[in-house]
Formats: C-alpha cells, sequence, structure tokens
C-alpha cells in the first residue's frame, strides 16, 4: 500500500465511470466502504451530478 499520507485509514471512496450506450454520455457510480466516509462520497457525487 502507498502511505502518502500519516494516520489511520477509515475507509474507501471508489468512482466507477461508464459511457451511456446510445448517447455516449458518461455515466458514474460513487462507492463507500463504510458509513464513515459516506459524507465524501456524497460531496463527490453531488459535484460530478452539477457537471
Amino acid at each position: 500500500m502507498n502511505r502518502l499520507c500519516e494516520g489511520k485509514e477509515i475507509g474507501t471512496v471508489t468512482i466507477s465511470v461508464f459511457q451511456e450506450d446510445t448517447t455516449g454520455s458518461p455515466l458514474f457510480f460513487v462507492h463507500s466502504s463504510n458509513e464513515e466516509v459516506l459524507p465524501f462520497s456524497e460531496v463527490i457525487e453531488n459535484t460530478l451530478s452539477s457537471l
């Protein structure tokens, strides 16, 4: 594991990006590894939705 930060890891947020078949529009899925990082996922999802 790459240790760029000092401290305890509390979770992971994963973003998967897809392309819609008919329109070619980007689609995304944000996944949180646990409830502790859920607020970060919500900010990311809201930001991506506004693009």
